[in-house]
């Protein structure tokens, strides 16, 4: 993707001068620095801004590297990096992205929650379904305890996951 320029916008500054575009963010603290995810925040403001991980095959496995389109591309640094070393994707999962976005970056939980529910749903109209807590709606539940670490996973109300079942 193209900065934006003094000459160029580019497709950050297209995204600032449009107020009806959406931001996808990947918050691993090496795709956009904390000072630029502050900017489009302000900018945009946190509901129109939605967090994704850009996850890749390395993310959740003890596998280090894996071949992408007959490249090769290996994790180094929390960073998934090709041959030339050129950023190649993420190694972090969006619960990574939340916990960055909380404790290194101080905002504010409730923002960073919703840009990772209710935003998304928005942003896909599917708001009435899912993305809050509310009669009607989905019951698609992750409940995270206060370190951010998933406790337990509802889907459509019936439990999928419980740590307390996993850890028996």
């Amino acid at each position: 993707m193209r900065p934006m320029t003094g000459r160029e916008p580019g497709v950050v500054g297209a995204a600032f001068a449009l107020d009806d575009t959406w931001t996808g963010l990947i918050t691993d603290g090496i795709h956009v620095h904390p000072g630029s995810i502050r900017l489009a925040l302000k900018n945009k403001g946190f509901e129109k801004i939605f967090l994704v991980s850009d996850a890749m095959a390395t993310v959740g496995s003890t596998q280090k590297s894996f071949e992408l389109y007959g490249e090769r591309i290996e994790e180094q640094d929390g960073r998934l990096v090709n041959q030339e070393g050129r950023l190649a994707g993420s190694a972090i999962t969006l619960l990574d992205g939340i916990r960055y976005c909380i404790q290194s970056m101080s905002l504010p939980p409730e923002q960073v929650l919703a840009m990772v529910t209710r935003v998304p749903a928005s942003y896909m109209q599917l708001e009435q379904q899912h993305g809050q807590l509310r009669d009607g709606a989905i019951a698609d539940i992750c409940y995270l305890d206060d370190d951010y670490n998933v406790q337990g996973v509802w889907r459509e109300g019936e439990p999928i996951f419980t740590k307390q079942e996993a850890n028996r």
